[in-house]
């Protein structure tokens, strides 16, 4: 199946060479594993992993230099990739497009994985169809200090209302603390109706299990419970796939489990080092999860979906990076919720009138002291603000943090498309890092402008973009192209995680 050469090893599987290099390369440095050990996982397990992914758009989790070290995802295939990878090409909900990796067989597995890629993240879509899921993701995440007990008391539940509504439903660890479901439905309904009928499943889950399960988007209104993330079902939203290698220390698998097992199982007991023992014995649990025979249909999610709502349940909050849906309740938690009335009473605004939407063509701009300097605008700043935005702005004090800003400006508004920190050329990396820190950013990705760099604004923008992926907020450089500034402004390009909400931990 293989032949080493030199530093690098070629792997033949599925009739393809795929060369991987830097094989004895330390990639979990607590255990000793290197990419070589995780390449030969991967080809154990191949039917399994490739099952999890085949045909389908995925993501991809790079850390070129191994678990422990900085990693970022990738939607897009990088330059120099095989010719012989196939793609499909999907659609974000900003409305911007990629071909993203669409694998077919083992092969383009390992590429993937042998180009630093842990966790491969599939669409719920198959590439002859990326707008109608034929798989329902049920994510069962516990809060903070809660362990896998209580998802081992709240997934009986769940599977209970699938067999109910006749949905069949199959287990697996996060890798992290928590719990998927994969339900194959028939692909006859879109995003917005598949997570209707996953936010459904939640709030009834909550009903029969208040102390233990909630469907609450706010993490200050969930408490000691798992939460049940409904948004996982929304478009662009994707999960760790099945068999993937968690980039954690202790080299976690995302498992398939049978339901009977649930009780007497710990997401750690599935490791890089156990797993191919267990596929040796078991198989794969998830072999039949593509048989037609086996595909459900939404029906009975989406009349229970009907009765909340004529109840007066409505619609619950969209993840950040999502335009605000005209159902949507103000998307703000509940203290934020009450930062933002009290700035509009301070400015004089309306309390029952919210300031008019504007496009998603904004940003806010903040000093590295954390005050905001202004609302920016994407072209150069040539579109007049109206005044109430400005009178809401003003209403906001100074001092307030960041996080909170940005949230503030998401509950009224189709959500701020970049985040901008500016400083004077005396700031270092180091002090950018740490206002970050401070204000709920930790971790975010940060590019600097070199001393003297005075290429055009949409070329730096052009290189960063090669250096992003569409989960981050796209960077617009906060630079005033007059000559007498650039020489005393430099720019700090941030960006953040989509998905990142500073009272949230990451789900996936």
């Amino acid at each position: 199946m293989s032949g080493a050469g030199g530093d690098a090893w070629e792997v033949v599987v599925d009739g393809r060479t795929v060369r991987i290099s830097n094989p004895e390369k330390v990639w979990f440095t607590t255990r000793g594993e290197t990419k070589r050990d995780v390449i030969e996982y991967y080809l154990t397990v191949g039917e399994g992993a490739l099952r999890a992914v085949r045909a389908r758009p995925t993501v991809l989790r790079r850390f070129p230099d191994g678990a422990e070290s900085e990693g970022f995802y990738q939607k897009r295939v990088p330059r120099g990739a095989p010719d012989w990878l196939s793609t499909v090409r999907i659609r974000f909900p900003s409305g911007r497009a990629a071909d993203e990796l669409c694998p077919q067989d083992l092969a383009h597995v390992v590429w993937a994985v042998g180009s630093g890629s842990f966790g491969l993240h599939p669409w719920p879509v198959r590439e002859t169809d990326v707008d109608h899921p034929d798989l329902v993701r049920i994510d069962l995440d516990p809060q903070e200090d809660l362990g896998f007990t209580a998802v081992r008391a709240v997934a009986p539940v769940v599977r209970e209302i699938l067999t109910e509504h006749g949905l069949s439903g199959f287990p697996k660890t996060s890798g992290g603390r928590g719990l998927h479901v994969l339900v194959p439905i028939a692909p006859e309904w879109g995003f917005v109706a598949v997570r209707r009928a996953v936010l459904a499943l939640a709030r009834e889950t909550e009903r029969r299990l208040p102390q233990l399960a909630t469907a609450r988007w706010w993490k200050e209104e969930r408490g000691r419970r798992v939460f049940i993330d409904y948004n996982q079902a929304a478009r662009d939203r994707t999960i760790i796939a099945t068999y993937a290698v968690r980039p954690r220390p202790d080299a976690t698998v995302s498992t398939p489990v049978r339901w009977d097992e649930i009780d007497d199982c710990l997401p750690e007991d599935f490791t890089l080092a156990t797993v191919p023992a267990r596929y040796r014995q078991s198989g794969d649990l998830h072999s039949g999860i593509d048989d037609p025979a086996v595909a459900g249909r939404l029906d009975g999610l989406l009349a229970l979906a009907d009765s909340d709502e004529a109840a007066g349940l409505g619609d619950a909050p969209w993840p950040p990076s999502f335009p605000k849906a005209d159902s949507e309740p103000l998307r703000a938690p509940p203290s934020i919720a009450r930062q933002l009335k009290e700035a509009r009473d301070r400015a004089g605004i309306d309390v029952d009138a919210p300031p008019p939407k504007p496009d998603r063509r904004q940003a806010i701009v903040f000093d590295l002291d954390g005050t905001i300097a202004s609302v920016a605008w994407r072209q150069h700043f040539v579109e007049a603000k109206p005044k109430d935005w400005d009178a809401f702005f003003a209403g906001i004090p100074r001092d307030t943090p960041a996080p909170d800003v940005r949230r503030m400006w998401d509950a009224v508004s189709d959500g701020v498309d970049r985040l901008i920190v500016t400083g004077r050329p005396e700031r270092t990396r180091a002090d950018t890092e740490a206002w970050l820190a401070k204000h709920g950013y930790a971790g975010a990705p940060l590019f600097m402008r070199p001393e003297g760099d005075r290429r055009p604004d949409h070329i730096v923008k052009r290189d960063l973009y090669e250096l992003l992926v569409e989960p981050y907020w796209a960077v617009q450089l906060a630079v005033d192209d007059r000559p007498s500034s650039m020489s005393m402004w430099h720019s700090l390009h941030i960006s953040v995680a989509r998905a990142i909400d500073p009272g949230l931990e990451p789900s996936s």
